[in-house]
């Protein structure tokens, strides 16, 4: 592959070490990158699919389920594995899926990325994309989400460079036979992406559209397309008949409920220039601005360009609509990448965007951009290396160290098992029960039960006096900040952290 796009380039070993590198990390995020980014990843995928497991009683779902608005394409995925290796362990489960959403999403984007390298024109945009497109800080983040977010980047992104390598000139050592099942395999893969996320439908509609106005597709290759995009569509349909137990149509309930009865607009607004200022904000500055730049300038320049085509559509249906988040971008990270930095690639007519290229090659920009780097390797550690989701570490410890004994938990804050009113029942051990009290003194006298693991959690600031009782002895198992935090206790931050405590009384 790699002598195919870049033969006899010195390149090469850059491109292998690179990719690996981004592997490594990807890696280090499925391992440390427990819980969730967003509470939709987890409620609405693993608490589902756990229903069907037996496991979550149906009044505990998300107000989703009983609306028929989420897809089961990614619950049955969960489900399968379950199914097919007899696994039991959710810690386990939730690491797998972790591992299993990194790898594919990193050789995904490894592909898409190799193949995109064709058309550049120099190897100083080679090597920045390449940079970017594998150690990215927040890619592995990303990719290691078993969310509808990065699946539907994964099949969609996967269709489209099989794709890619079709429409390929004959000559071109990538090519690969537009046959009828590569085609057909690559519509499957294409719609899957609005199986698992209807989003995706606006990206498939700009493709489409690529297809017919540049690339003069025979109808014969385009019904096959759409046969395969047809295919998953009814796979889709088949998987929600399986979860909601009836027929149900989830793309449709997901417009009437979310955009025209408007309970996407329940969880806030925002005003349609908001992506513009938080893909700012969210980026190492001021690269941020470079960045923004640079997609305008990409679309300005590249306008036949299928990335163009794919992502203006997307773009301006999030833009309009008045519930935005960072997260529903994330589908079109994989081009990022190649679309802000082939901007620059090249020279063009415009005056001004000369200007910001040569502005480029000067000495400031190569001091800013070690500077990126460095700052760029620190975040990637960071994102890499802490939970995405504090809580899940305590519902690993939990379910690591008492799911094989009758343990009870006494709370006099909250029940660590309840998250915006949702319950956690994937990963709450069957022989766990959560107990609340009402003040926390009653515990000195509490009768605690014999021949039980009997454990006390508070929800408090770091800083404030340790629980314990005075006629029993209790030790600390567990908490979400080491006390080793101490040491970097830098502007009394700790004084402002609320952490979880978890106690064993003996």
């Amino acid at each position: 592959m790699l002598s195919a796009i870049i033969p006899g380039n010195s390149l090469r070993k850059l491109t292998r070490n690179l990719l690996l590198t981004g592997l490594f990390f990807h890696l280090l995020a499925a391992w440390f990158n427990v819980g969730y980014h967003h509470p939709d990843e987890y409620f609405q995928i693993t608490e589902f699919a756990s229903y069907k497991l037996g496991k979550t009683p149906v009044i505990d779902l998300a107000w989703e389920y009983a609306a028929g608005i989420r897809p089961a394409f990614q619950p049955a995925m969960v489900y399968c594995l379950c199914k097919l290796f007899s696994l039991h362990n959710p810690v386990i489960i939730s690491f797998l899926l972790r591992l299993l959403s990194a790898i594919t999403a990193w050789a995904v984007a490894a592909l898409f990325i190799l193949i995109s390298l064709t058309e550049c024109r120099s190897d100083k945009t080679k090597k920045i994309i390449l940079y970017l497109s594998t150690v990215l800080w927040f890619l592995p983040y990303i990719h290691a989400r078993f969310s509808s977010e990065n699946w539907s980047a994964i099949f969609f992104f996967a269709g489209l460079s099989l794709l890619m390598l079709m429409l390929k000139p004959a000559n071109d050592l990538l090519k690969i036979k537009n046959s009828f099942l590569s085609l057909l395999f690559c519509g499957i893969l294409i719609g899957l992406s609005f199986v698992v996320r209807v989003q995706s439908g606006f990206m498939i509609l700009g493709l489409g559209l690529w297809l017919l106005i540049y690339r003069k597709l025979t109808i014969r290759d385009l019904s096959v397309l759409f046969t395969g995009i047809a295919l998953s569509f009814f796979t889709g349909v088949l998987t929600d008949r399986w979860l909601y137990g009836k027929w149900v149509f989830t793309a449709f309930n997901y417009f009437h409920v979310n955009i025209i009865i408007g309970k996407a607009s329940d969880w806030g607004t925002s005003p349609w220039w908001d992506y513009f200022v938080t893909i700012v904000e969210n980026n190492i500055p001021p690269f941020g601005i470079l960045i923004l730049a640079g997609i305008f300038i990409f679309f300005f320049r590249f306008y036949k360009h299928p990335l163009t085509w794919i992502s203006v559509p997307f773009l301006l249906a999030h833009i309009i609509n008045p519930h935005k988040e960072i997260r529903f971008l994330f589908p079109l990270v994989n081009a990022l990448p190649v679309i802000a930095v082939t901007a620059f690639d090249g020279k063009t007519n415009s005056v001004f965007i000369n200007k910001i290229i040569d502005s480029l090659s000067s000495k400031v920009a190569i001091l800013s951009a070690k500077i990126f780097i460095v700052l760029n390797i620190i975040l990637m550690l960071v994102t890499c290396m802490k939970p995405a989701n504090e809580m899940f570490s305590f519902y690993d410890f939990v379910y690591d160290n008492y799911k094989d004994k009758e343990a009870y938990i006494y709370t006099f804050s909250e029940d660590p098992y309840s998250v915006i009113d949702l319950h956690v029942d994937f990963l709450k051990p069957d022989n766990l029960t959560v107990i609340k009290v009402p003040k926390d003194s009653l515990l000195h006298h509490f009768p605690f039960r014999k021949n039980a693991v009997n454990l006390v959690f508070e929800k408090k600031f770091l800083q404030d006096d340790a629980f314990h009782l005075t006629d029993k002895k209790s030790r600390i198992v567990y908490r979400t900040i080491p006390e080793r935090m101490k040491m970097i206790n830098f502007n009394n931050w700790l004084k402002r952290s609320r952490i979880w405590r978890l106690y064993e009384v003996d």
